[in-house]
Order: C-alpha cells, then sequence, then structure tokens
C-alpha cells in the first residue's frame, strides 16, 4: 500500500520473514523550484497545476473578466483530476459535516 502523502511511504503485508528478499524501485523526483524553507508550498505535485489554474481564474474576475468562464472550467477541470487520483483506490468517502451542539 502506498501512502500517498508530501513524502510517500511504503508499507508491506505480510512483513518478509527473510533477509535475503530485497525491494528495487525507480524514482522520478521533481525539481525544487523554491530555495528558501519559509517559501515552500508544501503540496504534491499533483496538486500544482490545480493551484495554478485557481488562481488564473480568481486573477481573471479583476483583470480579464471575459476570460473567467474559459479559466473557471480549467481549473474545475484539474481540481476533479487532482482529487480523482488522490485517494487509496477505495470507493469509500468519508466527509465530515457540522455539528448541532445546541
Amino acid at each position: 500500500m502506498i501512502d500517498r502523502q508530501y513524502t510517500p511511504v511504503i508499507y508491506f503485508w505480510s512483513v518478509p520473514n527473510t533477509s535475503t528478499l530485497s525491494l528495487v524501485y525507480w524514482a522520478m523526483n521533481q525539481q525544487e523550484d523554491v530555495n528558501a524553507s519559509n517559501q515552500d508550498t508544501d503540496i504534491p505535485y499533483r496538486w500544482s497545476d490545480t493551484i495554478c489554474a485557481g488562481l488564473a481564474s480568481k486573477l481573471s474576475m479583476k483583470y480579464a473578466p471575459e476570460k473567467f468562464q474559459l479559466l473557471n472550467e480549467m481549473y474545475e477541470r484539474a481540481f476533479s483530476f487532482a482529487a480523482q487520483s488522490d485517494n487509496d483506490g477505495v470507493s469509500l468517502r468519508v466527509q465530515p459535516t457540522a455539528l448541532n451542539l445546541t
């Protein structure tokens, strides 16, 4: 199972009982684009297009209102793609709701 966090973690089940087994993998790392540690965005790479499209959509409301519809549709598609790929491969989704404490 792969835990898809900012720094992914791989869990093995069941734990191998011999020391002769090995795991071989190849990885691609994203180049760092922020140099200072206080400027780190701390987001998974698969969400970067969504964030850029959302920012473009918001800025278009002020600077290019005629392009808002197109940019908003691009943002919604990017969000849908990122949200669908951001699961553990199961069909169960738990979403908390506001509690009525009165």
